[in-house]
C-alpha cells in the first residue's frame, strides 16, 4: 500500500482532504455517539501511523506541504525552527509544557482544566507551528507524568541554589480533619537577596513526637543536600514537640561535628564544597532553637487577657466570627 501511495500523490491529497474535511465538519464529535468517534480524523491516522506508516509518513509530509508554515526550508532546517509570532515571541516545546504544568502545580488549577476546547484552541496553533519531532500533547492524563520531571528540575535548582549557604528552617504543623501535616522552609541569601524556599510539606501518621519530627525534617534536608551544620537556626512554635526537635537535630549537627572536627580542611579538590560559598567557613556557629515571634506574642496577649477579664466578652464575640468566617461553603 505504501508504494501504491508513493506513486499516486492524489491519493494522498484525497486522504488529507478527507482529514480536513471531518475535522471541519465535526468539531465536536467527542460528544457524540460511538460510531461517530470511529469515524474521528484521529483514530484514522492512528490506524495509518500503526499499520501503513509510509502512508502515514506521505499524508502527513502533504499536509506540511499544504499548510506552508510547517514546511521546511532550507534557510531554517527543522531542528533548529521555533514557535515564532509577529512580535518576535519565541517558544519551545520544553518551555510551553513547563507553563502548562504550572498552571495545575503552581496556580492549583484542576487537571481537567487542561481538557478543556478554549484551553486547546490556545495552545494548539503553537503546538502546530514546532517541528514535528517536538510536538507534544497536554491533557489531563500525561499532565502528572511532567509534574514529576520538572519537580526534579526544580530541586536540581535549589540544591545548587542553597549548596555551601548558612541556612535558617521555619518548621510549623497543622491539623485539619484529623490529618496531621508538616511543614519545612528554609530561608537563606542569595547576592545579598533573602530568599525564602519551601523543602516539602508531609503528612505525619500516628503521634507527633519530637524524634519523629526530627526524622521527617533530616530526611527533607537530605532531599535537597543540606547538611545539619548548615542550619544556623531553627524557629517554630511554642509546641514542647517541636522545640525539642530542634534540639535533637542541634545534638546530630555537633555530632556530625565531633565525628570530623577537620572536616574544613579536608575538602577534596573539585568537589561541590570547594566551589561553593565560604559562608559555612567564617564562623564557628551552632544551631539557635528559636520561638516563632508571632507565637510568642499571642501567648503573651492570652495571659494579658487572662490577668484582666474586662474584654472577654469582645474577644470572645471577635473570636466566633472569626471561626464562622473560616468555615468551608459549598457556594
Amino acid at each position: 500500500m505504501a508504494g501504491f501511495v508513493s506513486e499516486q500523490p492524489g491519493l494522498v491529497r484525497a486522504i488529507s482532504g478527507y482529514i480536513g474535511t471531518i475535522i471541519r465538519n465535526n468539531p465536536f464529535l467527542y460528544g457524540r455517539s460511538v460510531m461517530a468517534k470511529k469515524r474521528h480524523a484521529g483514530n484514522l491516522m492512528k490506524h495509518l501511523q500503526s499499520h501503513h506508516y509510509e502512508t502515514f509518513k506521505a499524508v502527513k509530509e502533504e499536509e506540511e506541504r499544504r499548510r506552508g508554515a510547517g514546511a521546511l526550508t532550507t534557510a531554517e532546517p527543522e531542528a533548529k525552527r521555533q514557535c515564532k509570532w509577529p512580535d518576535g515571541v519565541q517558544m519551545t516545546a520544553k518551555v510551553l509544557q513547563l507553563h502548562c504544568v504550572r498552571l495545575v502545580s503552581e496556580n492549583c488549577l484542576a487537571l481537567r482544566f487542561l481538557d478543556y476546547e478554549a484551553f486547546q484552541d490556545i495552545i494548539r496553533p503553537m503546538i502546530n507551528a514546532m517541528p514535528l519531532h517536538e510536538r507534544f500533547t497536554v491533557s489531563s492524563r500525561n499532565a502528572p507524568e511532567k509534574i514529576a520531571e520538572f519537580a526534579e528540575l526544580v530541586r536540581q535548582y535549589m540544591i545548587k541554589e542553597a549548596e555551601g549557604k548558612m541556612v535558617s528552617l521555619k518548621v510549623d504543623g497543622a491539623s485539619k480533619d484529623h490529618r496531621h501535616f508538616l511543614g519545612v522552609n528554609t530561608q537563606f541569601c542569595v547576592k545579598g537577596k533573602s530568599v525564602v524556599r519551601t523543602l516539602g510539606i508531609e503528612e505525619l501518621h500516628g503521634e507527633s513526637s519530637a524524634q519523629k519530627l526530627k526524622s521527617h525534617i533530616t530526611i527533607m534536608l537530605h532531599r535537597f543536600k543540606i547538611e545539619p551544620k548548615q542550619v544556623v537556626s531553627f524557629t517554630s512554635d511554642s509546641g514542647a514537640n517541636y522545640n525539642l526537635a530542634g534540639k535533637l537535630l542541634a545534638e546530630h549537627a555537633q555530632e556530625q561535628e565531633v565525628e570530623d572536627p577537620d572536616d574544613d580542611f579536608n575538602i577534596e579538590e573539585g568537589g561541590a564544597w570547594a566551589h561553593a560559598d565560604v559562608e559555612l567557613h567564617q564562623d564557628d556557629f551552632k544551631m539557635q532553637s528559636v520561638r516563632c515571634a508571632a507565637h510568642t506574642l499571642q501567648l503573651a496577649i492570652e495571659d494579658a487577657m487572662k490577668a484582666d477579664s474586662s474584654h472577654q466578652n469582645i474577644v470572645k464575640k471577635v473570636r466566633n466570627l472569626a471561626k464562622y468566617l473560616l468555615q468551608d461553603t459549598k457556594a
